[in-house]
């Protein structure tokens, strides 16, 4: 028996975050995935889209001299979109998902895999959607930035780092390599020089945007806006499960490294997680009768008893990344859909798409990446490059707004000059008088110098093609200098050093205030606490929750040539470590290998 109730709540569980007092926090029910009547929500109704077809593959040749290679050792690659208008100076790297590899069987199996998830050659030119689409309609926020398809071919997120290839099986462990080399090549062909900068990702590729942020940011200078956002990248690891992990393994889990990561994060996720239901809640080895096979297909074929585990399950989610993202200038997406990776996707931006407090991801992003005021969605809190607008517009823009300024702060000025300087009786007379004369003339020379100086920005922005501090300076000494050629070479020059000095100040002190206020605030290390010994506790792999039905786990410690041979060897060690407990006879293990249970498939997510 069934009951349509507990699924009716099951649809509408984004009601968690209405409590929730974040800057952040895009909180409410789900309003596309479903409707109070429905038993379940029904799949999202997702709008034929158009896509940025035909960007090219670039394989990085001169990675492989440096060790940054693939599985099976071919070279790193990515897709590049160039950006163009109000974007050309603002990049977005988008890291691609597909799952991983924890044996060595699993990595030799990516080598072959159509998607090139362990060979760059195979990968085919995948097309630019979501987030990394080049149509305003559908990426309204991003569709003119430098756009950047990271792609993945080594099995681990970018974590795997050995130096020791697997001869036998001709395997490279080289996923951090392979980061570093794509994000230097990105660096030297303008990447440097970008104004903002978002890393995001999907799957393992959103795992990636997570262990990697900080990272990322390093390669910047402080004076350029750096985020991530992780996108169907948040697998818990829930306590219900009694595994007590390894300092080394806990860094693979995105609630124990976030607390450590300074760079703003923004999570992006369902809380039921359809990759996560089947491969972390019922897996084919904690379900072997398969109860769970129909349900997992088809939500409607959930028996109560399944649907309240869902729910279990849900709850755990929300309680593992809601303790984790405490920090204002982070920020989460969590919806009801039933779904994995809606930021590559239509999802991101399409008319049926998710919604929550009726908001599109898209929109939240927007909102939380421009730090957009709470009160005001409109109000942006940037620099200065950032609020102006795009070339040739703010030239009639800056000419407006110096007219006025000069017109009123004259108008100020010649008020209280002319009081002053008229006689008793007629002070009130003569203020009105001086403002008439002098304040349109006051507003005319601020409108000229704006306007001279617009014209020279935007035409640095042409011949340079960036936004930067420096367009300003340069704009700031040119109008100066112009503006003053009737006087001679000296006095011309002498007031261009002048207007350059100004711009310079003007420009620092805004970049150092967006600094100040942006700044994210450091959370508090996690006190790692001795672990005690539990005897008799069952051991539960990574997914499984503690009321499901017990997995036999070998406790036998991994040869020690399965060890070097796998890209876990390099980064969480060898295998299981069994110790013995003095309590009644019993064991404690602790747990030191990646003990997930295999994806079915490592199709591209």
């Amino acid at each position: 028996m069934k009951s349509s109730l507990t699924r009716t709540q099951l649809c509408f569980t984004s009601h968690f975050l209405s409590s929730c007092h974040r800057k952040w926090c895009v909180r409410g029910s789900s309003q596309a995935c479903g409707d109070p009547r429905h038993a379940f929500p029904p799949p999202l109704n997702i709008e034929k889209i158009q896509t940025s077809s035909g960007v090219k593959l670039t394989v990085i040749e001169s990675a492989v001299a440096k060790g940054a290679v693939c599985l099976d050792g071919s070279p790193p690659a990515y897709q590049f979109d160039k950006g163009f208008g109000n974007g050309v100076n603002n990049w977005l790297v988008h890291i691609q998902g597909g799952g991983w590899c924890d044996t060595t069987n699993d990595c030799v199996a990516r080598k072959t895999l159509i998607y090139g998830l362990g060979s760059s050659k195979l990968m085919p030119e995948l097309n630019f959607t979501g987030i990394l689409s080049n149509q305003q309609d559908q990426n309204p926020n991003f569709y003119n930035w430098n756009r950047v398809y990271m792609r993945y071919c080594d099995g681990s997120s970018f974590t795997s780092d050995v130096e020791q290839v697997d001869q036998d099986n001709n395997l490279y462990y080289r996923g951090a390599r392979v980061f570093n080399a794509i994000v230097e090549e990105l660096m030297s062909i303008g990447m440097k020089d970008a104004q903002n900068a978002l890393l995001s990702g999907c799957s393992a590729g959103g795992l990636a945007s997570i262990l990697h942020c900080d990272k990322f940011h390093a390669y910047f200078s402080p004076s350029t806006r750096v985020k991530c956002v992780s996108d169907a990248g948040f697998f818990p690891h829930v306590d219900q499960r009694k595994i007590y992990l390894s300092s080394v393994l806990q860094c693979f889990y995105p609630q124990f490294t976030m607390p450590y990561i300074n760079t703003p994060i923004f999570i992006v996720n369902s809380a039921y997680d359809t990759w996560q239901v089947s491969n972390m809640f019922a897996t084919n080895e904690s379900d072997p009768n398969g109860e769970f096979t129909k349900c997992k297909n088809d939500l409607n074929e959930c028996s109560a008893t399944q649907l309240k585990r869902l729910q279990d399950f849900r709850s755990d989610f929300l309680g593992t990344i809601s303790s984790v993202i405490k920090s204002s200038a982070e920020g989460m997406f969590i919806n009801t859909c039933y779904a994995h990776c809606q930021t590559d996707q239509s999802t991101w931006f399409a008319k049926a798409t998710s919604k929550l407090d009726d908001k599109t991801i898209a929109e939240a992003v927007d909102d939380w990446f421009n730090d957009k005021s709470e009160l005001d969605d409109k109000v942006k809190m940037g620099t200065p490059e950032t609020s102006r607008e795009p070339c040739p517009d703010r030239i009639l823009d800056d000419v407006g707004g110096a007219f006025g300024m000069g017109a009123v702060g004259g108008a100020a000025f010649h008020f209280l000059k002319g009081t002053y300087n008229s006689p008793r009786g007629d002070r009130l007379l003569g203020g009105f008088q001086a403002v008439q004369m002098n304040a349109p003339r006051v507003g005319g020379s601020f409108a000229v110098w704006g306007g001279l100086f617009s014209t020279f920005d935007c035409t640095m922005v042409y011949l340079r093609q960036k936004e930067d501090p420096w367009n300003s300076i340069i704009a700031g000494a040119a109008t100066g200098g112009f503006l003053q050629m009737r006087q001679g070479l000296g006095a011309a020059s002498r007031s261009a050093v002048f207007g350059g000095v100004l711009l310079a100040m003007i420009e620092g002190a805004g970049i150092m205030l967006n600094k100040i206020m942006s700044a994210p605030q450091n959370m508090p290390p996690l006190e790692e606490a001795v672990q005690p010994n539990m005897g008799g506790v069952p051991p539960f792999p990574m997914g499984h929750l503690s009321n499901q039905p017990q997995v036999n786990i070998d406790s036998t410690s991994s040869s020690p040539s399965s060890a070097s041979s796998s890209w876990f060897g390099g980064l969480f060690g060898g295998g299981k470590q069994e110790e013995s407990a003095p309590s009644n006879g019993g064991k404690t293990q602790v747990l030191e290998s990646f003990d997930a249970p295999n994806p079915p498939s490592f199709e591209y997510k």
